[in-house]
């Protein structure tokens, strides 16, 4: 019926309501609250942000007919939070905002539940940024989508090739979507996404060139890291040096295609290498956080500077790979995201995990514990630590903590003991945050692992030689 009305939440009624008052579409009624509103009404309302949703608030939004920007964020740190206490959009409300073909501008920020986005029929989309969304695994239609002019994507832990397949026509990849899209303008990307912009091949090491060429041409470019809740970019030129330095370390010390053996030459190599940056944290400490960088450049021979230490490096820079392949020095997040970088390029699927250093006594990761248990309100306060998880060719999930194995290495204990654990192993000095839970895995075959081990510092110890 023509004057049928739309009940909405609570929370978007009263943004509608002050966005339809400042229109001159309703009267503002003293002491009357409107969440009811007609079809022609909801018609005028283009652009909506959604704070803190549960699951179901988007439902509402099949009847805005008009809508062009939309954004979903939550927020906080959902790492240390039961399920339960969880905030976000649902499988469900996700299929309602992807039949939203009269947007155009798309923002969705700390999902904890998304998993999937299907941009097949947002045809008029031209900006789109995901970030902070833990379990996000796939996203289909964006590599055909060549109306797109602004892409933003980062800090996706679970998000591994961008690609679109259908059945008849050949894949498309993410390379193929920034040479193809004229219209891209601005580009800010994960930096573990870089190989996969440029084509790289990890069987021959073969680029796209026309991809690298491409980047060039794009007026607003940077590769970016969300790293212990603190950004950190850099520029494209930095990008493709890091990327290279990168390729000729695993170049050089993993010679071929066993994932055993370069997954303990990756940390073999960052534990010789790889310093952890004390001087960074004492200096964010020193200046409340206002300078938190690389320090370790002598800023003049002569003068006034003689011998002064300065900043260098991106700001947040300790907590990325940058800063551990560039500077070799960075804290536990840099060693992580850097072994990271270097198992994609030979092909091995790993994910940043958090913990804190110190036994797990609270059970948060066991699947068989209830999350009503008062244990989860024992979190420890401080000791905030970052680790790799590494899905050995799907036969199962083994965790390594290449920052303790380089603390290890460096007092004369060659033994990389934190390297393929299983999660009750790694569990004994370590406690994993709730996106853990239910991964599980068998104890590896020892000798098998000791005896990698042993020929990987073979190797190393022959090129010394």
């Amino acid at each position: 019926m023509e004057n049928e009305t739309v009940k909405l939440p609570l929370k978007i009624a009263t943004r509608v309501e002050a966005e339809l008052i400042k229109q001159g579409v309703i009267e503002s009624k003293p002491g009357r609250f409107q969440i009811a509103f007609t079809e022609e009404q909801l018609s005028h309302i283009t652009s909506l942000e959604f704070i803190n949703p549960i699951e179901g608030d988007l439902s509402c939004l099949t009847h805005f007919k008009n809508l062009t920007k939309l954004e979903v964020s939550t927020k906080g740190d959902l790492r240390y939070n039961p399920d339960k206490k969880l905030s976000g959009i649902s499988f469900n409300d996700m299929v309602v905002i992807e039949g939203l073909e009269s947007l155009e501008d798309l923002k969705i920020t700390n999902q904890r539940n998304l998993e999937f986005v299907d941009l097949s029929k947002l045809k008029n989309l031209k900006s789109l940024s995901l970030t902070r969304n833990p379990n996000l695994q796939q996203i289909t239609g964006l590599t055909t989508n060549d109306s797109i002019k602004s892409l933003e994507i980062y800090d996706c832990e679970s998000l591994e090739k961008i690609v679109d397949k259908k059945i008849g026509n050949p894949q498309t990849t993410l390379s193929d979507f920034i040479c193809n899209n004229r219209n891209l303008e601005s580009l800010n990307l994960d930096m573990l996404l870089f190989p996969q912009v440029i084509g790289y091949n990890v069987r021959n090491k073969n680029y796209d060139m026309n991809s690298i060429d491409r980047l060039k041409h794009i007026k607003n470019i940077k590769w970016s890291e969300s790293c212990a809740n603190r950004l950190i970019s850099i520029s494209n030129s930095q990008m493709y040096d890091i990327h290279q330095k990168a390729k000729q370390i695993v170049d050089e010390t993993c010679p071929g295609f066993n994932a055993l053996d370069n997954v303990i030459s990756i940390n073999r190599w960052l534990a010789e290498n790889v310093r952890y940056d004390y001087n960074a944290l004492n200096l964010r400490k020193e200046t409340n956080g206002k300078i938190y960088s690389h320090i370790g450049l002598v800023a003049a021979k002569d003068g006034p500077m003689k011998g002064a230490l300065i900043p260098s490096g991106p700001t947040n820079g300790p907590n990325g790979l940058y800063n551990a392949l560039k500077f070799k020095f960075c804290v536990c997040e840099g060693y992580s995201r850097a072994m990271q970088y270097m198992c994609g390029l030979k092909g091995i699927t790993t994910s940043k995990v958090s913990c804190i250093a110190k036994e797990d006594n609270t059970g948060y990761v066991d699947s068989s514990k209830s999350i009503d248990s008062p244990e989860y309100m024992k979190l420890p306060d401080d000791g905030f630590h970052s680790i790799c998880r590494v899905d050995y060719q799907g036969n199962g999930y083994y965790y390594c903590d290449p920052c303790w194995n380089a603390g290890c290495f460096q007092a004369n204990n060659k033994s990389l003991p934190y390297t393929m654990l299983t999660q009750n192993e790694i569990k004994k000095t370590h406690t994993l945050c709730f996106y853990e839970r239910g991964i599980s895995s068998i104890p590896f075959h020892k000798p098998t692992l000791n005896q990698s081990k042993q020929a990987v510092e073979q190797r190393f110890s022959n090129k010394e030689m």
